[in-house]
């Protein structure tokens, strides 16, 4: 999956779905940053990978 920045400016990053939520928003936690605290993003937000695409040492 991939999410977008809160920073209109920024791009998208990969991030992995903890849970969804019924108002078509889902909880992410970013993949290279596991530190940091989970989020939320409209689906509209989002973005789907190909599932044959390699996302580990991205």
């Amino acid at each position: 999956m991939l999410a977008k920045e809160d920073d209109p400016d920024d791009g998208y990053y990969l991030a992995k779905v903890i849970a969804t939520k019924a108002d078509n928003h889902f909880v992410l936690k970013w993949v290279n940053y596991p530190n940091l605290m989970e989020f939320t993003r409209h689906r509209l937000a989002l973005g789907l990978l190909h599932p044959g695409t390699p996302t580990k040492g991205r």
